[in-house]
């Protein structure tokens, strides 16, 4: 999945809830920010890429640049932040996909610490959204849930 479609069905997933999104022109990483009243949602969009190492490289990107928005919000809003990657590949176990950098972060406080929630983005427009208290579970299930879907294909 391109940025481009990723940006447009992350937006269809806020717009439905009422949100207003707000481009960010200063980042490359932060694609979108969005609110609604006392709620501000900054979320990094990870597209596919182009090797596996790109894939672990846009990933590492993602949480430093939601790392560094945490380290300087000011704002008086209720701040959520969000990693939003297409999963297709990562579903289907393909070798290029985001699958080693979620292992990766499996055992890793970073999601619940720093409150950042999971958003997967997937090819036929259904999105799954992690909060950060189910994030880690979810990573240590990651495995089984693609080699139970590689069994069923």
């Amino acid at each position: 999945m391109d940025i481009n479609t990723l940006r447009s069905q992350t937006e269809k997933f806020f717009l439905d809830q009422n949100f207003d999104v707000v481009k960010k022109a200063h980042s490359q990483v932060f694609d979108l920010l969005l609110r609604k009243k006392e709620i501000e949602w900054t979320i990094a969009l990870l597209a596919d890429q182009a090797s596996g190492l790109d894939y672990l490289k846009a990933f590492e990107k993602g949480l430093q640049a939601l790392i560094s928005d945490k380290q300087h919000e000011s704002s008086t809003k209720e701040k959520k932040l969000a990693l939003a990657l297409a999963f297709d590949s990562t579903r289907e176990g393909r070798t290029r996909s985001y699958r080693r950098a979620l292992n990766k972060y499996s055992n890793s406080i970073i999601f619940e610490d720093l409150r950042i929630h999971l958003l997967l983005i997937q090819d036929n427009r259904d999105i799954e959204q992690y909060a950060p208290d189910q994030v880690n579970q979810f990573l240590r299930d990651l495995n089984s849930l693609i080699a139970r879907k590689k069994s069923r294909s």
